[in-house]
């Protein structure tokens, strides 16, 4: 395991915020709409580009190819959607190339002092500012040494951790890569069972990020708990879920939009079979058993009813 960067060599930027947070969890979990709302937020910073996959790019995952086709084949189209996303125009579309242009330029040379990474992050900083972060899902599934080195960046580094029902989150996930594949109307409920194929192969990347026990188990063994905060997909768009998100960030509560989704299952009416969940769910029941082992009641009560309904045993709460 590599040593932590020494904090006297890491661009000073980090030294002087409030807080420096990482919003990651599952896909398909609310990420996108709360980053939205941090970008919406007086108090707090992030980069308009949303998922930089700098820390994945510390790992050696090379994610820069996919951001610069991404850009340079819609970019019309594609600043438009953004700017959509974060319910904003004018400044939006005159800053996005920058800021994609930023995070380019960081995932080229990723690694200490982290000052092309600062550039992208601070971009949007103001003088009121208080929390500076990203939201990036697939940070999840980084290794423990780096979860030291993105909480040793800042004095006060802290994570925020979303989890969805297991069966609800892979068969969202499926869907929302068929979405990308076939169009909005595309998606058929065999699609998304052919997909569920790969429930069994550990590699696969639903099954990874589903895999929140053993995430967490990477991330805790190097960060203190207080300076990790749990929520629930199912709870998130409520105002009190906002509020207790920006106690945990040190900022004042901003109200937040619960009326405006975003990347919403445009037909969730297309689903799979109680047969096929039963498989999603047999594969994910050690995580059931975990999350609500570990969190009990604080786990909402959907997750309690899928298990119920899948499971051969009646769950029962902790």
């Amino acid at each position: 395991m590599s040593p932590a960067p020494d904090p006297a060599a890491v661009d000073p930027r980090f030294g002087d915020i409030q807080t420096m947070f990482f919003l990651i969890g599952g896909q398909k979990c609310g990420t996108t709409w709360l980053h939205r709302y941090f970008f919406e937020h007086p108090e707090i910073a992030t980069p308009l580009w949303k998922e930089t996959n700098y820390w994945a790019s510390v790992e050696g995952l090379d994610h820069s190819a996919n951001l610069r086709r991404a850009y340079e084949k819609t970019k019309p189209t594609f600043k438009k959607i953004v700017s959509g996303l974060l319910g904003k125009r004018g400044a939006v579309d005159r800053n996005f190339e920058r800021s994609v242009k930023l995070c380019h330029r960081a995932l080229q040379s990723p690694g200490v002092p982290h000052s092309l990474y600062a550039d992208a992050l601070f971009m949007s900083e103001t003088p009121e500012t208080l929390a500076i972060g990203e939201s990036c899902p697939q940070y999840s599934l980084l290794s423990s040494d780096t979860f030291r080195q993105m909480f040793t960046l800042s004095p006060n580094g802290r994570f925020i951790y979303i989890m969805r029902d297991p069966v609800q989150r892979v068969i969202s996930g499926i869907k929302h890569t068929l979405r990308a594949e076939h169009g909005r109307q595309g998606v058929k409920s065999e699609m998304i069972e052919a997909r569920l194929s790969n429930i069994a192969k550990p590699n696969w990347f639903h099954t990874q990020m589903t895999s929140y026990h053993d995430n967490i188990r990477r991330l805790e063994a190097v960060v203190p708990p207080d300076r990790i905060a749990y929520f629930f997909f199912e709870d998130l768009f409520k105002q009190e879920t906002v509020g207790a998100i920006c106690d945990f960030l040190g900022v004042s509560h901003h109200p937040a939009n619960l009326e405006k989704r975003v990347n919403a299952d445009p037909r969730p009416q297309i689903g799979v079979s109680e047969a096929a969940e039963r498989k999603v769910y047999a594969a994910f029941e050690p995580v059931y058993k975990a999350i609500t082992a570990r969190f009990g009641d604080a786990v909402p009560e959907a997750w309690y009813q899928t298990m119920e309904r899948l499971s051969a045993e009646p769950a029962q709460h902790a």
